[in-house]
């Protein structure tokens, strides 16, 4: 009884994505398990921070970039639609998260965008990444055009140097 206990919470913890750890201190030393205890927090945060939406704006941004660009072959971006799966960003963010965070910082996180200013940022972060974006492409189209303009005065005054006899 008890082992089918333990197996239904298991599998139900697995189910649901559920973070329950059901390995002993003993257990919790052995690296693979460890490693994807850890993965599955990670997972778990990526999912309360909305990753995979997140993910789904970037690629309709590019999507938006790329139906700007004139030479693109016939059906380009409804293929590149077709193929982009957000999940496939989740999971190439994964080890990433592995690298720079501890579980307990993993745990902490989740705690954070669980309690009610983590739930108002994970809804608004959207908006707010959409309107940085906007606003770091504007900048950048400002840089450009100031030093396209500093570069064209610079270069008319060169020639102007050049021209004037010696």
């Amino acid at each position: 009884m008890k082992k089918k206990l333990l197996f239904a919470l298991l599998i139900g913890g697995l189910v649901t994505g559920g973070g329950y750890s059901l390995l002993t201190a003993d257990d919790q030393t052995k690296p693979n398990e460890a490693a994807a205890s850890k993965e599955t927090k990670i997972r778990r945060l990526l999912d309360t921070m909305q990753a995979g939406d997140m993910g789904k704006q970037v690629m309709d941004r590019m999507t938006a970039s790329f139906r700007r660009m004139p030479n693109l072959p016939a059906g380009f971006i409804d293929e590149f639609q077709k193929s982009v799966d957000p999940q496939e960003l989740v999971d190439l963010t994964v080890p990433i998260y592995d690298k720079y965070l501890t579980e307990q910082d993993v745990e902490g996180l989740i705690e954070f965008y669980n309690s009610p200013v983590g739930k108002k940022f994970v809804s608004v972060q959207g908006a707010i990444m959409q309107e940085a974006m906007t606003a770091g492409e504007q900048w950048g189209q400002r840089k450009a055009m100031e030093v396209a303009r500093k570069l064209k005065a610079d270069q008319q005054k060169e020639n102007q140097q050049d021209q004037k006899p010696d």
